[in-house]
């Protein structure tokens, strides 16, 4: 398979590309997706045409966004992205990524009031962390997510939220 040089501009610490060629369903985030770091500029990176891509792009401010992209040669930068989905569509993403791979993933057309759940308490744990690092708080492994926890099921007993089957 020819191979095609991608060149990845500088960008936050935050920000990442992963060559990706395998999906981990059980894991959360970035940590789902099975595959290599690219360099950023002035490195370049070899892959193979075709090469699925994973790129995560924090603004602070505004969230976590995720792209998916195909390395092409027919294109300027080498790399054909598709729209930005925010971290709170992941699950959704993570499927698109599945299908690109050509991987089964669970459909999530119709979620269930659980996937859902799941999905509200990831975005909010990214949104405590980003508090976290902006406060420099150490906080320890995982509090993000229990206290993510913690809220949405506050929420949900008090009835400020209340969760669609």
């Amino acid at each position: 398979m020819d191979q095609v040089i991608v060149k990845m501009p500088a960008s936050n610490r935050q920000s990442w590309t992963k060559a990706v060629h395998g999906l981990n369903t059980q894991a959360d985030g970035g940590y789902a997706f099975i595959g290599e770091f690219l360099k950023r500029s002035p490195y370049e990176n070899r892959l193979p045409e075709g090469a699925v891509l994973v790129q995560r792009t924090y603004a602070p401010g505004g969230g976590v966004t995720w792209r998916l992209g195909r390395v092409s040669a027919a294109v300027d930068d080498a790399v054909h992205w598709e729209a930005a989905v925010p971290h709170r569509e992941f699950l959704k993403f993570r499927q698109e990524v599945a299908v690109a791979l050509g991987e089964t993933a669970p459909s999530y057309d119709g979620w269930s009031s659980e996937d859902a759940a799941v999905e509200d308490e990831i975005a909010l744990a990214d949104l405590i962390a980003a508090r976290f690092r902006r406060l420099q708080v150490d906080a320890p492994a995982g509090a993000e997510r229990d206290i993510a926890r913690g809220v949405l099921e506050h929420l949900t007993r008090s009835g400020q939220m209340t969760l669609v089957a």
